[in-house]
């Protein structure tokens, strides 16, 4: 299969047909988005086994707010917080058929920014027909990390989950031989992580190395031992200017650099910057560069977007219009689930 950079739309993926269950996990959920879009949008193509897995944190939050909180879950999906150590932070979604499978594995959380306004960064996994089996292993994988998270003292909410398996003969059984190498890696409190499953895998003599996140640790750390891991000859380092915790314009970088601002227009006339995409006009767009000892810039900066398909921008427009003024049908037309969002308290879907 060959690589390949693209945009697409998880919000017209919802509405491919095909499938029959679908598990979506999440850091953060907006409730009215995932009920009233997302999840329509998966029934009516078929996609009726729903479970929905976020943090507990978050979703104490969600429960904690009247206009947040769940109105359909237990009855229509099935809702399961996910507490441990830290944080529950990926960002999953797994649609499965009999002959059928898709898998998208990024950066979304499952809010209307996450799945319509933001930029965000997501790989693709498909497996279709007679040779299904040959591409099962990371949709196994996504779904067995997943069911390790799942409460094993709930059986309701255990057989809700197997349940997305019901059907679905390739996730169970032997995988072709030439599955390949496509996996997920994924991490946890208790096993190795992520990092030092990446390492082995880099090639030896990188020649560049490109960085970008929305946060980094004030040091910062991590990107440091990244560079001293891989070694290249060098690094581009892409800076999101309104996070938090962005380094300040001339404190300290990496290897005896120096952060420094920078205008668009510079960073759309420097190389090897990659070219920034039509955004708001110059002077509007926030950069910060990191310049090595040489002078030569080598760090990016982020560029808000404004080029999105026209369907993008009235579906984004109408939710935002939905989700000002839909709060109290969302209260009218629902059924409320009380109760503490703890790992006690999963929601599991119950047909009828």
């Amino acid at each position: 299969m060959e690589d390949e950079l693209a945009s697409i739309s998880l919000m017209e993926h919802l509405s491919e047909p095909g499938f029959r269950a679908s598990v979506i996990a999440t850091y953060n959920c907006y409730f009215p988005f995932y009920e009233e879009v997302v999840l329509r949008r998966l029934v009516a193509a078929g996609c009726t086994h729903n479970v929905l897995m976020m943090d507990a944190a978050r979703c104490a939050e969600a429960f904690a707010s009247e206009d947040r909180r769940p109105r359909r879950a237990g009855r229509d999906y099935t809702l399961i917080p996910v507490e441990v150590g830290g944080a529950f932070h990926p960002k999953i979604l797994l649609r499965v058929g009999k002959s059928k499978g898709a898998l998208f594995v990024g950066s979304h959380n499952l809010t209307l920014s996450g799945f319509g306004l933001n930029d965000e960064v997501t790989t693709v996994f498909r497996a279709q027909g007679a040779s299904i089996r040959g591409a099962a292993a990371p949709f196994r994988g996504a779904f067995e990390f997943l069911a390790g998270h799942v409460p094993s003292g709930l059986p309701d909410v255990v057989e809700a989950y197997e349940g997305l398996k019901l059907g679905v003969p390739w996730l169970e059984g032997p995988v072709a031989a030439d599955a390949g190498d496509r996996v997920i890696l994924t991490s946890s409190a208790t096993g190795a992580d992520l990092w030092s499953q990446i390492v082995p895998r880099v090639p030896r003599d990188v020649a560049t190395a490109f960085v970008c996140a929305p946060f980094f640790d004030p040091k910062p750390a991590f990107a440091r031992r990244l560079l001293a891991d891989v070694r290249p000859r060098e690094a581009v380092i892409g800076i999101d200017p309104a996070s938090p915790a962005r380094p300040s314009p001339g404190s300290t970088a990496i290897g005896g650099s120096s952060y420094t601002s920078a205008s668009p227009s510079a960073l759309r006339r420097s190389s090897p910057t990659p070219r920034a995409r039509p955004g708001p006009p110059a002077g509007r767009v926030p950069a910060i560069w990191s310049c090595w000892p040489s002078g030569s810039p080598r760090a990016s900066a982020s560029c808000s977007t404004s080029t999105r398909s026209s369907a993008t921008r009235r579906w984004c427009s109408s939710m935002q219009a939905t989700r000002a003024a839909g709060a109290s049908s969302w209260r009218r037309r629902s059924r409320a689930c009380r109760g503490s969002p703890s790992a006690a308290s999963v929601l599991p879907h119950r047909r009828s």
